[in-house]
């Protein structure tokens, strides 16, 4: 018997006490988003060897080493999850942008259709009684009420632009507060790990920093230089590199993300966002201005073919050269609207001839109707796509997620399992102590009193 039996208790003491510290932070941070599971890693200590040249028992254990408390992490699903994490962000924007730009236009079908259903209306009800007042009045109201549901339109789509860029700066400051916490824990790991220490919830701080970085923009994580540092890369720029980081920034004109000045293509939320200003909204804009055009020449032509009360040639009904600046001519009166092809005020042959509008191809080829449909339509179906590539990001990110979380995750009830484990580990590892020490007592003080 010797005091060396007393060592190997306490270094099952100190393993065991140290394992039930791990369950329970385990357990402690079940719900804690980002957290990784921790495991203690542990061994036989060092044998003593046995004594060289005489024959005896050989070498003898000294007990159980703690080597290190390790975070059960798959890299490889790290990499799956952020793939997926930078779709599923560029897919989610699109469709909330998208989704937002119909919200905007309001109920499309009862709005710019129905306007020019009742301005058709209106002629045809000037052609029956082309020497009424009401009739003539009724004729400019409407006019001004398809103008202005288009012109309303095209407001909406601007208003949504600005919007959606007000909302990418917002995201844009959230992304050089991520960067500096990234570089600052570079710091704070690298300093941890020149100590000695194993910083497993600085990595795992890390660790959603960065998710949240590759969600917004697409970004790439890489190792830095330093093997303790994660460089973050969006495109041919560092957003963080070693213990740097670098700002983001949104330049317009178009909508433009910027890493230290240098323009950078990001995808992400960021970059689904800057998808819908830069590319969708300006080919709704382009559609609807060929419509504002397309309808103010078809109109303003056939008027011009017509005389007013005054016996003059019609003037233009509508004007402006895009759906921002479609409006009623100002300048057209009750008696300017031109009903007549004789000059006679009871003649309603030229108020007739605004028939032709509904199979004229006034907007590229196509009659203004169905140009007007053709346009609610093209948004209402984008709308319908942006959802479902959202839904399928969302699917394929909630995959990733579930699959890291099987690395990753704490399982309460194996986390019960261990603190039972140790817990009769720690019991037995200190009835070995009080067995020898009973021992020795017996041996250095029994003994003396014979």
């Amino acid at each position: 018997m010797s005091f060396s039996s007393l060592n190997i208790g306490a270094s099952a003491l100190l393993a065991s006490q140290r394992a039930v510290e791990v369950a329970a932070h385990n357990v402690a941070n079940a719900g804690t988003a980002g957290y990784t599971r921790q495991r203690l890693a542990i061994q036989t200590s060092t044998p003593t060897p046995g004594t060289q040249g005489l024959r005896g028992d050989g070498m003898r254990g000294t007990g159980v080493a703690v080597l290190s408390i390790d975070r059960l992490r798959d890299r490889l699903a790290d990499v799956a999850y952020r793939s997926e994490a930078g779709v599923a962000g560029a897919s989610a924007a699109r469709s909330s942008g998208l989704s937002r730009t119909e919200s905007a236009l309001g109920p499309y079908a009862q709005g710019a259709p129905e306007a020019y259903s009742r301005f058709l209306a209106a002629w045809d009800q000037l052609a029956l009684t082309p020497a009424d007042p009401s009739a003539r009045s009724s004729v400019l109201t409407n006019a001004g009420g398809l103008a202005d549901s288009i012109r309303s339109s095209a407001n909406g789509l601007t208003d949504v632009s600005k919007e959606i860029e007000l909302r990418v700066g917002d995201q844009v400051g959230e992304v050089n507060g991520l960067t500096a916490s990234v570089s600052r824990l570079n710091l704070a790991i690298k300093d941890a790990v020149s100590s000695g220490s194993v910083p497993n919830d600085l990595y795992d701080q890390r660790d959603s920093a960065i998710d949240r970085l590759v969600f917004l923009t697409g970004a790439k994580a890489q190792p830095g230089n330093d093997p303790t540092d994660v460089d973050v890369v969006l495109g041919g720029s560092f957003l963080v590199e070693g213990v740097s980081s670098y700002e983001m920034s949104v330049g317009a004109d178009p909508l433009a993300v910027l890493v230290d000045g240098v323009e950078e293509t990001a995808t992400g939320q960021i970059g689904g966002y800057v998808s819908v200003v830069n590319v969708d909204i300006p080919s709704f804009m382009t559609q609807l201005d060929s419509i504002a055009t397309g309808l103010r020449d078809a109109v303003n032509g056939l008027h011009a073919q017509s005389t007013d009360l005054t016996g003059a040639a019609g003037a233009e009904v509508f004007v402006g050269d895009t759906a921002l600046e479609f409006r009623l001519n100002p300048d057209l009166t009750e008696a300017g609207v031109a009903a007549s092809k004789d000059g006679q005020p009871a003649d309603g042959n030229g108020a007739l001839a605004m028939s032709q509008l509904r199979t004229m191809g006034a907007v590229d080829g196509n009659t203004v109707a169905a140009a007007l449909r053709a346009f609610g339509a093209r948004i209402g179906q984008s709308v319908t796509d942006a959802k479902r590539n959202a839904t399928i990001g969302e699917l394929g990110l909630a995959g990733a997620t579930e699959a890291r979380a099987a690395v990753n995750g704490v399982n309460i009830d194996e986390e019960m399992v261990d603190l039972v484990k140790y817990q009769h580990a720690y019991s037995a590892a200190s009835r070995v102590i009080t067995v020898i020490d009973e021992m020795l007592d017996r041996i250095i003080n029994g003994m003396g009193g014979r």
